[in-house]
């Protein structure tokens, strides 16, 4: 797959202002087909290796990519405007989501007037990622016992219907010596929910965009205390349950990219090298402090409690 095939890459190109966009598209190694979403080719798909039920779902493919002259005029755009019919057919400007329901990450990118951290990941993605990888896809799978039932010590996570094998950590060795002799460069996946993230980073997975790295520890951080004194289930619950607010009361979202562990020495290395090591340390910075959950109105997540937390009503008296 092409790197210009992420989720990143393109949630990075929908967001820059039109001229910036069509400036970089035309900068960018030539481009003859349209964006696919995980394309099958120079790919082995299998299933996500989580104990719960993860989705996910791919774009459908274009069969040709406009690229609009660079010195046409450009109009000037605002949150709400559509997207312009001058971006590549397939590429649609990120929405807007309602104030209630978007993701601070988002905001990040749609506030930012002149595009520079789009840019910046931008330049970033292009000039240190291959320009092809080989990936192992992981999409969906459930691991998963229906002879158990979930206990307080192990309460339900979102996605799951019956507890956990335990098993995540031996299917992960199988994908990863599948890849390695296939030759892949990594396995990769969207977690669908915050747990999953959680669970893949403990495992030393990493985003591909080093933005969403940092806002992924940012996370970790703001919720620490939660995730130590509720547990997981209940910070995921959370999340699922719009209980996550920022300082205003709006709802932070979780829409995850593409996460990856590396399997190639080319993959290993682009998430050990000093300039994404320095941008995940740039937005960690930039999105700490800024989130966290209102217990007060969650009085339905108590079931989801680790033994012996208050309940969550309780948590911000």
């Amino acid at each position: 797959m092409a790197f210009k095939d992420l989720k990143c890459y393109q949630e990075i190109m929908r967001t820059l202002p039109e001229h910036e966009s069509n400036l970089l598209i035309a900068m960018t190694r030539s481009i003859t087909r349209g964006l696919r979403m995980l394309p099958p080719f120079a790919s082995s798909t299998t299933s996500s290796h989580t104990d719960e039920a993860t989705a996910v779902t791919n774009t459908a493919p274009t069969d040709t990519l406009r690229i609009s002259n660079p010195d046409e005029p450009v109009r000037a755009s605002s949150f709400e405007d559509e997207p312009p019919a001058t971006l590549p057919e397939g590429i649609t400007r990120m929405q807007h989501l309602a104030s209630d329901a978007a993701t601070r990450f988002q905001h990040e990118f749609k506030i930012e007037g002149d595009g520079a951290t789009a840019k910046t990941l931008h330049t970033f993605l292009t000039a240190h990622l291959p320009s092809r990888l080989s990936v192992t896809v992981v999409e969906w799978l459930a691991m998963q016992n229906p002879t158990r039932a979930f206990t307080p010590a192990r309460p339900q996570l979102p996605g799951q219907h019956h507890p956990g094998l335990g098993l995540g950590r031996t299917v992960t060795k199988m994908l990863v010596a599948i890849s390695r002799e296939k030759g892949r460069d990594c396995l990769l996946s969207i977690p669908e929910y915050f747990h999953n993230a959680v669970a893949y980073k403990a495992a030393g997975w990493f985003f591909v965009n080093p933005a969403f790295e940092g806002y992924m520890r940012a996370l970790l951080i703001d919720l620490g205390a939660d995730l130590e004194t509720k547990g997981l289930s209940a910070v995921s619950w959370a999340f699922q349950n719009c209980h996550v607010v920022d300082a205003n009361g709006v709802v932070e979202v979780w829409q995850a990219q593409e996460q990856i562990l590396s399997v190639s020495n080319r993959m290993k290395s682009y998430l050990a090298s000093s300039e994404y090591v320095r941008l995940v340390t740039k937005f960690t910075k930039r999105y700490a402090g800024k989130l966290h959950i209102d217990w007060s109105s969650a009085k339905e997540l108590d079931k989801y409690l680790l033994p012996g937390a208050a309940p969550a009503y309780q948590a911000e008296e």
